[in-house]
């Protein structure tokens, strides 16, 4: 009888810090990467906002409110575990340094948040461009975090690559517009 009253608080004490490590948790399972693109932060983050206009198929305008937040709907075809889905998310905007966006809704994501943080290179010339996105999915399917957390992961390296290209390459035009 002795021992069940040391071990009852010792599973208390285990549930406890097991929800408090929720956050930690959430943290591990989001997928964050960086590239350094030769631009100012003004062109970086023109670019961000420039990757809707080749996706307008997928991402439509819901509203916005100046430069300060837009919502949008975007639909994902294909995806692995889930097929398409759907998902209504806003973006805040703190124009050359940021980007956030959160989940409003979704039929088939749990989560859906994450953010791009633009940091001007030490002459100004250049911007270290780092994206987090956080995606957990409404299935409970084994492994889901993990194959998810891949998938995620390589869409953010995918998208950073899309804007380092879009910088640099408008660079070049620009720079050999300059010369002729």
């Amino acid at each position: 009888m002795n021992s069940n009253r040391k071990v009852i608080p010792a599973v208390v004490a285990a549930q406890i810090l097991s929800a408090t490590a929720l956050p930690a948790f959430a943290e591990n399972c989001q997928s964050t990467s960086d590239i350094f693109v030769k631009a100012k932060p003004e062109a970086v983050y023109n670019a961000i906002l420039k990757l809707r206009e080749g996706t307008k198929d997928t991402v439509k305008e819901l509203s916005h409110d100046g430069n300060q937040s837009c919502v949008l709907e975007e639909t994902f075809n294909n995806l692995p575990l889930i097929g398409d889905a759907k998902c209504v998310y806003k973006e805040v905007y703190v124009p050359f340094k940021k980007i956030e966006y959160n989940l409003v809704r979704s039929e088939k994501f749990k989560a859906f948040e994450g953010k791009w943080t633009l940091t001007p290179s030490a002459d100004g010339l250049g911007t270290n461009v780092c994206l987090s996105s956080y995606v957990d999915i409404d299935l409970p399917v084994p492994f889901a975090k993990q194959l998810t957390k891949m998938q995620t992961s390589r869409g953010v390296k995918k998208r950073l690559r899309m804007v380092k290209l879009a910088c640099e390459q408008t660079k070049i035009a620009s720079n050999t517009n300059d010369a002729q």
